[in-house]
């Protein structure tokens, strides 16, 4: 078993666990956290979908800290992996060959859908 194989099945098991409305504010936060850490390691490369997947597959609350991590771990820092996927979540980039491209409408971004969706909570 490989360490990207043990990444991606942590990453399933945390998923579902984090899908337990019952979970104490402690470890939701660091499900969290923790689920950031792993999009900041296997994305785009080894995790292309993760933004879709932690959207649909977690609950709100979950997601929301999830947002956090990244804002912690990945948008407040900067090396050339956070950058690219900064560049990801705006629209900028597509991952062949780490080539810029000219950024996609904003509702076809990460970012795009990540709004509408907390637009949504917001509302609900």
């Amino acid at each position: 078993v490989t360490q990207l194989e043990e990444r991606a099945e942590a990453r399933s098991l945390l998923i579902e666990l984090a899908r337990n409305d019952e979970l104490p504010t402690f470890l939701k936060t660091s499900i969290g956290v923790i689920i950031a850490l792993i999009i900041r390691k296997d994305f785009p490369e080894h995790w292309c979908n993760a933004f879709d997947e932690i959207a649909f597959r977690l609950s709100k609350e979950i997601y929301f800290r999830v947002l956090d991590g990244i804002s912690d771990e990945i948008v407040d820092t900067n090396d050339e992996k956070n950058t690219l996927i900064k560049d990801i979540i705006r629209g900028f980039s597509s991952f062949q060959g780490h080539v810029l491209s000219p950024p996609a409408p904003a509702q076809d971004t990460i970012s795009g859908r990540m709004m509408e969706l907390i637009l949504e909570g917001i509302l609900d």
